[in-house]
This record gives structure tokens, sequence and C-alpha cells, in this order.
């Protein structure tokens, strides 16, 4: 398949942001963190994306992959959203402003049980925070390019499309001379990083009702 990237500018319509959310979901329907983070609760999945996705789209950038558009295809192939990711450039991070925690953020708390709400604010968020502070330094992550989400439908992955995710804003960064730096949290997906020129740099052991994992943060090799 054809493909192209774009770069999310300008007003969104619900539209637009429903066919993210709908390729999202699709990429990570089986994943380990994105189940746990919504309390495994399915229908807490698209308002868990959702949250992130605004979040980028107020304060990062939000970056899209689509089929080419052809003659050919159906309405719905040229409108479908094959994947995604939401980068935060240096001086920015997820959530770090009122409108991001208005409209990304506490929508999606005021769904989640009183239980999960303190996992999240007691625990997982200073546990996350702890984790790159260790592992990066403290300021390295806000003065360079951080990686928050990216995902790809089942159907397209391991065809080059995260890779060309990451190399659309590494090309940036390296224009400027800062360096990208993520979180990834399962080996499958270290191994994809090491392969795309990153070095895990830390990593810790988070704990939920719904299963312990490890949590790893990478950043580019030297």
């Amino acid at each position: 398949m054809s493909y192209t990237i774009r770069q999310i500018n300008g007003p969104v319509s619900d539209a637009e942001i429903e066919a993210i959310l709908d390729s999202q979901a699709s990429a990570f329907a089986k994943d380990h963190f994105a189940h746990v983070c919504s309390d495994a609760d399915k229908t807490l999945l698209r308002p868990f994306i959702r949250s992130v996705i605004i979040a980028g789209l107020l304060g990062g950038e939000v970056y899209v992959v689509e089929p080419e558009k052809t003659n050919s295809g159906t309405d719905s192939d040229n409108d479908r959203v094959i994947g995604a990711a939401v980068w935060f450039p240096p001086g920015r991070e997820m959530f770090d402003s009122e409108d991001q925690r208005k409209q990304g953020l506490e929508p999606f708390f005021a769904q989640i049980s009183p239980d999960h709400l303190k996992w999240w604010l007691e625990y997982f968020l200073p546990a996350y925070a702890k984790l790159t502070s260790d592992a990066f330094g403290s300021s390295f992550k806000h003065e360079n390019w951080h990686l928050q989400w990216i995902g790809v439908i089942p159907e397209e992955s391991r065809k080059g499309i995260g890779s060309a995710l990451i190399d659309k804003v590494r090309e940036k960064a390296e224009k400027s001379n800062h360096k990208l730096c993520l979180e990834t949290s399962s080996e499958e997906n270290l191994r994809f990083y090491n392969r795309v020129g990153f070095s895990s740099r830390g990593q810790t052991v988070l704990k939920s009702h719904h299963g312990d994992w490890t949590m790893y943060a990478l950043s580019e090799k030297e």
C-alpha cells in the first residue's frame, strides 16, 4: 500500500479525530499498557487515547498516515487513518498546559472509577515522571523531542510505517541539534526501537490491579 504522512494543522474536525481514534483503538486493542491505563475496560480505551491525541493537538504535533488517495478508492478508503504519532517538541510536554488538561485529561478522568483515578494520580503519574527523570536527567526530555504515542493498525504493521513516523520528526530534530526520546512497555517494542536507533536508558516495574509490567525509557543512540 502506498501511503502519505501528514501533520495535522489548523482546526480539526470531529470526523478526523474519530478516524485517528479508530486506528489507534485497533493498534492498541491488545496492548497491556493501554489495557491497564483504561482500567481493563474496553469502553475506556478510546477516551484514554483521545486524551493523548487532544493533548498533542493542543501542545504538540500529531502526524497521521493515510492511504495515498486514488480515484478508484472508496471515500472510506481515502479517509482512513492507518497510523498516527503524537510528539511534543522541545519546551513542551503532555498535559503541561491548562487547555490540555481541561480538554484532554479531565474528560478521561471524569469517566474512570475513584480507585483508578487514585492509581493514576498517586501512583502511575509520579512513577512515570521518576522513571524519565532517573533515565534522562531532570531536563533532557523537556529540552528535546518526545514521542508520546505511536501506533499502526495491525494489518499494516511491520511495513515500515512506524519507522517513517519517527523519521518524519527525526529530520526536524537533526536540523536543530535536538534528540529524540520516548518510553515503551513491551520487549517487542523495545526491539523495534533498538532497530531504529534508540537505546534503553532505564527501566522500572510498574504495578496495577491488572498486572505488573516493565516500562523502558529510551533515547537516540550516541
